[in-house]
């Protein structure tokens, strides 16, 4: 049940990753790439994959996978251990976004007497 993993930071706010993640069939991986939607999400939030310390090339600390139990079985139907904001493990890379931002859209109502 892959609506059982997210990206979430210590203090317990979470994004889903549900439509990220592809299932796969009989494999030791799960490819989750995210949509340019969940990956703004991600970057409005001020407490989600963010440097910790200073600096911005320092390692994000206030980030974690979270795995809901029952969220990944093994090929006889175990669920694996559940990774919680306790025992889930801090990503040991951190890579700013150094992408500048786009206009995607602009409305221009010029029937409004404003």
């Amino acid at each position: 049940d892959l609506s059982r993993i997210y990206v979430s930071n210590l203090i317990g706010d979470r994004i889903s990753l549900f439509r990220e993640a592809v299932p796969p069939t009989f494999s030791t991986q799960i490819n989750i790439t995210l949509t340019a939607s969940t990956l703004n999400l991600i970057k409005a939030h001020p407490n989600l994959g963010t440097p910790s310390g200073s600096t911005t090339s320092a390692v994000s600390t206030n980030t974690i996978l979270i795995v809901g139990s029952g969220a990944v079985l093994d090929m006889a139907n175990n669920t694996m251990n559940e990774l919680t904001a306790s025992n889930a493990v801090a990503p040991v890379v951190y890579t700013a976004d150094t992408t500048a931002p786009e206009i995607e859209s602009v409305v221009l109502d010029l029937d409004t007497a404003s």
